[in-house]
C-alpha cells in the first residue's frame, strides 16, 4: 500500500510538473495582464467593443475593467465637440445595450469583465447621490458674549467648504445640519468638558435666546455640511451633477451600492458573476470627511465619551487634545472600513462578484481595508522603480491573498507621448514583481469606437501608457505580454517566504496586520511560531509602535508571549487615546512590565538561530530576489536591476533539489550550468552561479531531486556566454516603410538619422513599422 501511494504521488508530481512546463512555454496562457478599459464620454460602439476585446484576447490580456469618464479626460477641458452619438449618455438604453454586448462577447472569448463602481476613476458615488447623502464635514461659527444677561442674538451657521479637489465643480453646499450649540467660558485655567454648557435647546432656527450666567463666554454653533466632493472625471452629460457618497454612513452606502448593483443585475442579467465578474474601487481621491448624521453616538459607543465639546478645540491640555484627535481619527477610519468599504464588499459578494480595491490615500487604515479586497491593488508609474504600497502587499500576504495586483504604467506625457515601448516599460514591471505584485493591470487601453481609418484613435489625454490595437508596436508587443504572463504564472504559485510579522507598520521585508485584525482573529502558536488563519507562519512578531499601545492589544501580546512567541519592540509607556485617561496609561505601564521583549530584529533572529533563506554576492539594489515556496518545491525570481552584466552567486537554504533556470523572456528551461551543495554552520545550502545580461530576469526552479551525475556536471566554474564583438557596418541602409494606413514604400539612407529631421513628410511624420537592412 505504501509503495502504491509513493508511486501515485510521483505520478501526480510529474503530471503537475509537466503542466508547469506547458503553461510556462505557452505564448498565450491564461495568466496574462488585465487592462483598464476607459470609455470616453458617449464615444462607445458595439463594433469597437468587439474589435477591442478580440485584440485583447489575441495579445494575451486576461480581462478588462470598464471606466466611464469624460471625453476630454478632465472636466477642466471642454468635452469633445461634434459627437456622432449624442444619445449615448451614461446609463441610457444605448449604454446598457453596450454593457450587455461586452459581457456577451467576453463570454465568447473567455475574458473577464468588470466595472468601476462609479463614474470617473475616484471613488464611490454617482448621479444618484444627493447633497444629504454626500460626504459631510464639521463647520462652525463662534461669537463672543458678556454673560449675566439675556442673550437674544442671531448665530451664523458655519460656512461650508468649497471643494477644490480634482474635477471640482466649485459648488457651495445648500444643505446644513446643527450638531450642537455650546457656551465655553473664557477663563485662564484649563477648560474641562464639564465647564461647557450645552445651550442647543435655546436655539430656534438661527436665533439664540439664553439667560447667560455671569462671565465672558464664547458661543460655538457646531454643525455639518456637505464637502461637495465629486467623483471625477465624469461623462460629459454628468459634469457638475455627481457627488461622492457619504463614506461613513451605513444608510447612504447601502443606497449607493444598491443603485449600482441592482441596475447592473437588471441589464447584464445571466452574465453577472460569469463573464462579468468584478467591481473596482480605484485609489482614493475624495478628500476628507469627518462627520455624518449620528456620528456622536458611534463615537460614544467606541470611545465612551462625548466628542462634541472637544470639537471646539478649547477643551483640555495640549496632550489631551492630541489624544482626542487620535480617538477622532480612529473612529472615522473604522467607520470608513465598516460602513463604507466592508458594507460595499459584502453587497458585491451577494451578486456573485469580486472586489478589486486600491485601499490607500484616504483617512482610513490601509492594512485593515486591504483585507476586504478579493484582489488588493497598488499602483506604479512608468518613471518609477515599480514599487507599490508595501502596506497593501504585506497585509495582503498575511491575509493569504493569492493575487496582488497593480495599476501598471500610469504615466505622464513626458514619458508616454506615444514614445513608450516594451524595453522602457520592462524596468518598472520587473520592479513591481520584485515588490510582491503578481498581476499587472495595464493603464490604459482606451476604447476605440470609430472606424479603423481614424488612428492612433482616442487617448486618455495626458495620462497613462498607450496599450491598444492601434499602438504601432501592437503585433510585436505581444512578446512583452507573453513575458508578463510567464512571470505572473510563476509568481502566482505558492507563497512568498517571509520570516516575521509586523503589527500596524511594516519594518523591513515582512508581512503586516492591523491592530483591529490582530484583536479579532484567532492566532495559533506552534513551537513559538505564529500561525494566522490564512495559514501563514512566522518566527516572531515585530511591534514598531509598542511604546504607545491599546490595552486590549497589549493583553493579547502578553498572551502570545507566554505561549512562546518572540516579540520585538520597546517597552510600553502609555495608551494612545483619551478613553479612561490618565488611568489608561497606568494600566498599560503595569501590564507592559510583564511582557518579555527583544529590542531588535537582529536580536530576535539571533535568539531563534534563524539563518537567511537566500544570500547573494551583490547588493540588493543591483539584483532583487523574491523566493516562493510551493507544494512542489521552490520558485525564486531574480531580476538584474542594472544596465550592466551581472555574475551572480546565490546560496539557497535548500538541499537535494536540482536548480533549473527558467527564462521568462524566451520560455527556455535548462539545468543551471554551475552549482553545488555546501554546509554552512550545520545548514545545507545549494550554491548557484548565474549570468544575467542587463535588466534580465530569471527564475530558479527547485522542484526535482538531483542525481549524482547532475551534481558532478554542475560542480564547476561559472559558464559565461561569449560576447559578440561589435563590428562597423559598411554600405548603404535600405529602409522598408510599412505605414499603418498607407502603402509600403522604400528609401535608401547613406547614414541613419532621426526621421523628424527628414524633408520627406512621409518620413518626417511616419508612424508604423520600418525594416532596416544593409545593401
Amino acid at each position: 500500500m505504501k509503495l502504491v501511494l509513493i508511486l501515485f504521488a510521483n505520478v501526480m508530481f510529474l503530471l503537475s510538473y509537466a503542466q508547469d512546463i506547458k503553461v510556462f512555454k505557452d505564448s498565450n496562457n491564461c495568466y496574462g495582464p488585465y487592462v483598464w478599459w476607459h470609455w470616453l464620454g458617449p464615444n462607445f460602439s458595439e463594433n469597437g467593443i468587439t474589435k477591442d476585446l478580440e485584440a485583447m484576447k489575441e495579445s494575451g490580456v486576461g480581462g478588462a475593467t470598464i471606466f466611464n469618464i469624460t471625453s476630454a479626460v478632465q472636466e477642466t477641458h471642454a468635452p469633445m465637440g461634434n459627437n456622432p452619438w449624442p444619445e449615448k449618455t451614461y446609463r441610457s438604453d444605448a449604454y446598457w445595450s453596450a454593457i450587455k454586448h461586452v459581457a456577451k462577447e467576453a463570454e465568447r472569448l473567455g475574458l473577464e469583465i468588470g466595472l468601476h463602481n462609479t463614474v470617473g476613476y475616484s471613488t464611490t458615488g454617482g448621479p444618484w447621490i444627493s447633497e444629504e447623502e454626500g460626504m459631510q464635514c464639521v463647520v462652525m461659527s463662534r461669537q463672543e458674549i458678556k454673560g449675566g444677561q439675556i442673550i437674544d442674538i442671531n448665530l451664523a451657521r458655519g460656512v461650508p467648504p468649497i471643494y477644490k479637489g480634482w474635477g471640482s465643480f466649485k459648488k457651495k453646499a445648500k444643505s446644513y445640519h446643527d450638531i450642537a450649540v455650546v457656551a465655553v467660558p473664557r477663563i485662564c485655567t484649563v477648560i474641562s468638558p464639564n465647564d461647557i454648557i450645552d445651550i442647543t435647546p435655546f436655539m430656534k432656527e438661527d436665533k439664540l435666546n439664553w439667560s447667560a450666567p455671569a462671565g465672558d463666554w464664547t458661543i460655538f454653533r457646531i454643525g455639518y455640511a456637505p464637502t461637495m466632493a465629486n467623483p471625477h472625471p465624469v461623462p460629459d452629460d454628468l459634469i457638475g451633477n455627481v457627488l461622492e457618497v457619504d463614506k461613513i454612513s451605513e444608510k447612504c452606502n447601502i443606497h449607493h451600492w444598491n443603485e449600482m448593483l441592482q441596475s447592473l443585475e437588471k441589464h447584464v442579467g445571466k452574465y453577472l458573476g460569469k463573464s462579468f465578474r468584478h467591481i473596482l474601487i480605484d485609489s482614493y481621491e475624495a478628500g476628507i470627511q469627518n462627520w455624518t448624521g449620528g456620528f456622536e453616538k458611534e463615537f460614544l459607543r467606541m470611545k465612551g465619551y462625548n466628542p462634541v465639546p472637544w470639537l471646539t478645540r478649547c477643551v483640555g491640555t495640549e496632550e489631551e487634545q492630541r489624544r482626542f484627535q487620535y480617538d477622532y481619527d480612529e473612529v472615522i477610519s473604522f467607520m470608513y472600513y465598516k460602513n463604507g468599504f466592508k458594507l460595499g464588499r459584502d453587497m458585491i459578494h451577494k451578486y456573485g462578484l469580486e472586489l478589486q480595491f486600491e485601499p490607500y490615500g484616504g483617512p482610513f487604515n490601509t492594512c485593515l481595508c486591504t483585507t476586504l479586497a478579493d484582489i488588493p491593488m497598488g499602483e506604479f508609474w512608468t518613471n518609477s522603480s515599480g514599487e507599490i504600497n508595501q502596506q497593501v502587499v504585506s497585509s495582503a500576504r498575511a491575509e493569504g491573498k493569492t493575487i496582488i495586483a497593480a495599476e501598471a504604467f500610469t504615466s505622464r506625457p513626458e514619458n508616454s507621448a506615444w514614445t513608450e515601448d516594451p524595453a522602457f516599460l520592462k524596468y518598472s514591471a520587473d520592479g513591481a514583481f520584485c515588490s510582491g505584485v503578481n498581476r499587472l493591470v495595464l493603464h490604459h487601453w482606451v476604447h476605440q469606437p470609430f472606424e479603423d481609418k481614424y488612428q492612433p484613435g482616442l487617448g486618455m489625454g495626458w495620462w497613462g501608457t498607450h496599450f491598444s490595437r492601434y499602438q504601432t508596436w501592437f503585433e510585436l508587443g505581444k512578446a512583452f505580454f507573453t513575458y508578463l504572463s510567464r512571470v505572473q504564472y510563476m509568481m502566482q504559485q505558492g507563497e512568498e517566504i517571509i520570516d516575521y510579522l509586523c503589527l500596524d507598520e511594516v519594518i523591513g521585508h515582512a508581512d503586516v496586520i492591523s491592530s483591529h485584525r490582530f484583536l479579532e482573529m484567532e492566532i495559533k502558536v506552534e513551537d513559538g511560531n505564529i500561525i494566522l488563519p490564512s495559514g501563514r507562519k512566522y518566527a516572531f512578531l515585530v511591534c514598531p509602535k509598542l511604546q504607545v499601545v491599546d490595552y486590549n492589544v497589549l493583553k493579547k501580546l502578553l498572551f502570545l508571549s507566554r505561549k512562546g512567541v518572540v516579540i520585538v519592540g520597546n517597552r510600553p509607556e502609555r495608551a494612545p487615546g483619551l478613553t479612561n485617561y490618565p488611568m489608561c496609561d497606568k494600566k498599560v505601564q503595569m501590564l507592559g512590565k510583564k511582557l518579555s521583549l527583544c529590542t531588535s530584529i537582529v536580536e530576535a533572529k539571533k535568539s531563534l538561530g534563524l539563518s537567511p533563506f537566500i544570500t547573494q554576492n551583490t547588493s540588493s539594489d543591483s539584483v532583487r530576489i523574491v523566493p516562493r515556496k510551493t507544494d512542489k518545491g521552490y520558485i525564486i525570481f531574480i531580476a538584474n536591476r542594472t544596465n550592466n552584466n551581472q555574475v551572480l552567486s546565490v546560496s539557497v537554504k535548500v538541499d537535494g533539489l536540482l536548480p533549473e533556470l527558467w527564462n521568462p523572456e524566451t520560455g527556455d528551461m535548462e539545468i543551471a550550468k554551475s552549482w553545488k551543495y555546501e554546509d554552512k554552520k550545520n545548514v545545507r545550502y545549494t550554491n548557484i552561479n548565474i549570468y544575467l545580461s542587463p535588466n534580465e530576469t530569471m527564475f530558479v526552479v527547485l522542484n526535482k531531486k538531483a542525481t549524482m551525475d547532475q551534481l558532478e556536471q554542475g560542480n564547476k566554474k561559472l559558464y559565461l556566454p561569449k560576447l559578440v564583438e561589435q563590428q562597423k557596418i559598411k554600405g548603404e541602409w535600405l529602409l522598408e516603410f510599412y505605414p499603418k494606413l498607407e502603402n509600403r514604400f522604400v528609401e535608401t539612407f547613406h547614414q541613419l538619422s532621426d526621421f523628424k529631421y527628414n524633408t520627406d513628410k512621409r518620413i518626417m511624420y511616419f508612424s508604423g513599422t520600418v525594416v532596416i537592412s544593409v545593401h
